[in-house]
Order: C-alpha cells, then sequence, then structure tokens
C-alpha cells in the first residue's frame, strides 16, 4: 500500500535509520526508484516520497530497486560482502594480503572494507586473520610435534620471533608453554 511519509518515517530516511529497514521502503516519484530508510544517497525531498510496506507493492507502483541500497535482496550488500571476504580469509588465511589486495578483489575502496569488515566483525581484516592464524596454530601444537618455526610458516607468519611474541600477546603464553599446558 502506497501512503505519503509521517514524520517519523522521514525522521527514520533523513538520518538512515537502518532499524526501519524492514518495516517500510520509500519510493521517490521523481526518479520512481524506491529504497531501504538506511539507504546513504541523496535525501529526496519530502512531497516527492511515497512509502511502500512491501518491495511487492513499491514494484507494483512503477518504481525500481535502488542500486546502491538494493532492497530486493533479502540479506544487506554490506552482509554479503563480509560474509564473502570472511570465507576468503578463512580459507587463505595462510598467505600475505594487503588491504588493497582484497579491495581489489572483493571490487570495495580499501578504505570501505576495513570499516564495513570492523563494523560487521569487530576486527580489523589484519586482527581477523592474525586471530584465525594463531588459532591454527594452537590446533597444531596440539596435535602435532612440529616445530614452533614450522608452525610459524604453515600458519602465515615465517617469522618466528614475530609468531611468539604475537601469540604470546594473544594467549598469555609462548607457543612452547601452551604446548605444554595443552599435553
Amino acid at each position: 500500500m502506497e501512503k505519503r511519509v509521517s514524520d517519523e518515517q522521514w525522521q527514520a530516511i533523513n538520518t538512515c535509520d537502518q532499524t526501519y529497514d524492514t518495516i517500510f521502503y520509500y519510493g521517490v516519484t521523481s526518479t520512481k526508484i524506491f529504497c531501504r530508510p538506511s539507504c546513504h544517497s541523496r535525501t529526496p525531498q519530502r512531497e516527492n516520497i511515497r512509502i511502500f510496506t512491501s518491495i511487492v507493492t513499491a514494484e507494483r507502483g512503477g518504481f525500481r530497486p535502488c542500486k546502491r541500497c538494493k532492497p530486493d535482496l533479502s540479506e544487506r550488500p554490506e552482509s554479503t560482502l563480509i560474509n564473502k571476504v570472511t570465507q576468503h580469509l578463512d580459507r587463505h588465511y595462510m598467505n600475505s594480503m594487503t588491504l588493497e589486495q582484497l579491495g581489489e578483489q572483493f571490487h570495495v575502496s580499501p578504505f570501505h572494507l576495513q570499516r564495513t569488515f570492523q563494523k560487521r566483525v569487530g576486527l580489523s581484516p589484519n586482527e581477523y586473520i592474525t586471530k584465525r592464524r594463531l588459532e591454527e596454530a594452537c590446533q597444531l601444537l596440539t596435535n602435532t610435534d612440529r616445530p614452533v618455526n614450522s608452525i610459524a610458516k604453515t600458519v602465515g607468519m615465517p617469522n618466528a620471533a614475530h609468531f611468539i611474541t604475537r601469540f604470546r600477546d594473544y594467549y598469555g603464553l609462548t607457543p612452547k608453554q601452551y604446548r605444554e599446558k595443552q599435553r
């Protein structure tokens, strides 16, 4: 059902409030595009906004989905991006990679990737890789008798001294102490 914008809806659109994303969509009559309330596109004039309770009603009203906020996708584009990046990092944590390389691979700016990843995961991509490497190192320390420098190289940290320092900072134990404690 199409209706005019209320003060509460107008405020949600003006502040790009995500909490309203599943409650309503807004269409802009001058462009015939509809968006989520959290869309960061330019705020339209209030008199050009129509409110819709569903994607179907917006499309029936002759509006097409915004290419920026993609309201027709069930999952937010940012969530999809972060899921893909996280899966990639989980598979390739042992390889050296920069934020610029990740941005290029996933077609986003390094700044956007860093900010979005930090917001969604609570860690930067670099911190996530380090955490993933250290978790894998724990498995190897517990389940094998491989030397510490070999484990460091396997998990993508070729400098054993740096690996030991990071491990100690994260777990409060050296890799050798961790191994002894697990046995």
